[in-house]
């Protein structure tokens, strides 16, 4: 059973060996992709130089479970346009939320993009958010920002990007919010 849904730009990162891509390789055989995201993987591999053949072979080689998109879920992905597109989300980025929807499973995502999108829609429908890009100014103490966000958050949102877990305070970051988890 599947626990990830995969977005193109975690796979590309295992595929071209960013830093990183060990936390997503580690989650290959339990995750899923949207058919339209493995296209965009493919897509990207040729966009990088490789012959068409090569780039099919070298997704296929990874052995990831492919999902079709169904009618409600492409009905999603196109209703999810006017919200995203401030944050210049693609086609492939909101196949994987909605799949991540229907599913209710956490992306899996190397894009900052997300992250923004997301504070954006929770500040305009009412809730506060601590969002390190916005709110941590440059210089501040991060360690004391971070325990402030969050002794004074109800909820935690993790965008799990290869920046998210390749960071040193992601531990004590989960750790932080697993304390105040009922």
């Amino acid at each position: 059973m599947a626990e990830w849904v995969l977005d193109a730009s975690a796979v590309l990162a295992v595929l071209r060996e960013e830093p990183g891509c060990e936390q997503v390789q580690d989650r290959l055989t339990q995750s899923v992709i949207s058919a339209v995201n493995y296209a965009e993987v493919v897509s990207k591999l040729v966009d990088y130089g490789a012959a068409g053949d090569m780039a099919v072979r070298a997704a296929a080689e990874l052995g990831l479970f492919v999902t079709p998109l169904d009618e409600p879920t492409a009905t999603r992905v196109g209703a999810l346009r006017d919200a995203t597109r401030p944050r210049g989300l693609s086609l492939g980025d909101r196949a994987c939320i909605a799949l991540a929807e229907k599913l209710g499973l956490p992306a899996l995502t190397a894009d900052r993009a997300w992250a923004e999108w997301i504070a954006y829609e929770l500040e305009a429908a009412g809730y506060s958010t601590f969002f390190q890009h916005w709110d941590f100014a440059p210089g501040s103490n991060f360690v004391l920002e971070m325990h402030k966000a969050a002794s004074e958050s109800d909820r935690t949102i993790a965008v799990f990007s290869q920046n998210y877990l390749n960071a040193i305070f992601t531990q004590p970051e989960w750790a932080a919010a697993l304390v105040q988890d009922p």
